[in-house]
């Protein structure tokens, strides 16, 4: 018997048994009634403003020591678009998607689809490593890599034309795909609201799991757009200031402790439930564009008291705990429900064979992972000061809305899956994210 546990529930699989799927494919008057993010209405003011108040911050950057008042939005197309960052970037892309099928790193077994059971390589710290050591090639031999700071704005353009075509070509293979590795939740008949939620959970063109290489482009381009922006800050002769090492530091740290237990990531709420459409698509190509906002305002305003330095590490090293060790022991339970370091773990049966975790990490509140991220996202902005609030409203500010509404978003479905069981559970641990407040 292979015997796993999907997040914080157990899943058992046999040679007799029909797969266990990880949702539940709903009928088609169920899917039509279910809407998340507000209806179709909600999923188009998303696919448009996220990605517009993104843009525009950007482009706000430069000039916002001055404010507002003469900030103007460029018309001229070539401050948003360039074909040879269009090319470099489809580079980059393409070079993580085969980096991921390299048959170098740890096997693991994941999900069930119809066919078996899903297997996903884990080898995104190889990933990294070859990357970071191109650009460091490419360096060498005089390319500028600072290329990336330069023209920031026409990299981050590319990145959501990138995600938008990529959806598009899931969207359309998505309707031929077998009920059974469908999304249940993107079942409305809405073209608008199916093509951002993703006909998929995990798609797969030829040998390549799209979900896997999304995630190394969002985590692995951090580290890139990060050590580009640091270069440029030394070709100025600005150097290397503390403020600047401890955000730059920070990203870094976080992006290879995501590679470093990669098969963690196995077990959350992205690739076990969430569609792969347009949604994960542009949340991905964005996310390098996202915490380096951080980065970009410290390079200007560079410096702040060593002791708040020390502050800010010291808050990080709290929601790191946090982040990484509640997610450790759902990985564990996951792969060995039967080790001894977890029999002191209290759990509560469900009617579907599976058991929920309700205590340790998982007894606080239901989603500690995200508190934790939530603290870390916040650390990293501390470092550009109290200079402008833009920073704090693009990363954390955000970050903490995501992960409030995604942790909504588990709840309702973890009480269509669970039922009374979930019921109890929700008695036993009343909080989502954060304690006596949420």
């Amino acid at each position: 018997m292979l015997e796993e546990t999907t997040g914080i529930e157990q899943l058992k699989v046999t040679a007799e048994t029909e797969v266990n799927y990880a949702e539940k494919p709903l009928s088609k008057s169920e899917s039509h009634d279910i809407k998340e993010f507000g209806g179709i209405f909600g999923v188009l003011l998303l696919q448009i403003i996220s990605q517009l108040f993104l843009l525009a911050a950007h482009l706000y950057y430069p000039k916002a020591q001055y404010g507002l008042k003469d900030f103007r939005i460029p018309l001229d197309w070539k401050v948003y678009f360039d074909l040879e960052v269009a090319a470099l970037y489809l580079g980059f892309v393409v070079l993580q998607f085969v980096l991921s099928i390299i048959p170098v790193g740890k096997l693991v077994d994941g999900l069930p689809d119809k066919l078996g059971r899903l297997q996903y390589r884990c080898n995104g710290l190889l990933s990294a490593i070859v990357t970071v050591g191109i650009l460091g090639v490419l360096r060498y031999f005089k390319f500028a890599v600072t290329i990336i700071e330069e023209k920031y704005v026409q990299f981050f353009v590319a990145g959501l034309l990138y995600a938008f075509a990529l959806a598009v070509v899931l969207y359309i293979r998505g309707g031929r795909a077998h009920t059974m590795v469908q999304n249940p939740y993107a079942m409305t008949g809405s073209h608008i609201y199916d093509f951002w939620m993703g006909r998929e959970v995990n798609p797969h063109i030829g040998p390549f799991n799209v979900k896997v290489g999304l995630f190394r482009v969002g985590v692995v381009g951090l580290m890139v757009v990060n050590t580009a922006l640091v270069l440029k800050s030394v070709e100025q002769n600005h150097g290397y200031s503390p403020t600047l090492l401890v955000a730059v530091g920070l990203q870094i740290w976080y992006a290879l402790d995501s590679l470093w237990f990669e098969e963690s990531f196995l077990a959350s709420f992205e690739i076990m439930y969430e569609g792969t459409g347009y949604m994960l698509a542009v949340g991905y190509h964005m996310y390098p564009f996202i915490p380096t906002v951080i980065t970009r305002f410290v390079l200007v305003n560079r410096f702040i008291p060593l002791y708040c330095l020390g502050v800010i590490a010291v808050i990080n090293t709290i929601g790191y705990v946090i982040y990484r060790g509640s997610n450790l022991q759902k990985s564990e339970f996951r792969r060995n429900p039967l080790n001894p370091a977890l029999a002191h773990l209290e759990t509560i049966p469900t009617s579907r064979g599976k058991k929920l975790l309700v205590s340790g990490w998982w007894g606080w509140v239901r989603h500690p992972n995200y508190l934790g991220d939530i603290i870390l996202h916040w650390s990293w902005a501390s470092a550009c000061g109290l200079v402008h609030p833009l920073p704090y409203v693009v990363v954390p500010l955000c970050t903490t809305v995501l992960l409030l509404h995604r942790a909504k978003r588990d709840d309702w479905r973890c009480k269509q899956r669970y039922g009374a069981a979930w019921d109890r559970y929700r008695n036993r641990v009343k909080y989502h994210v954060i304690p006596k407040v949420y």
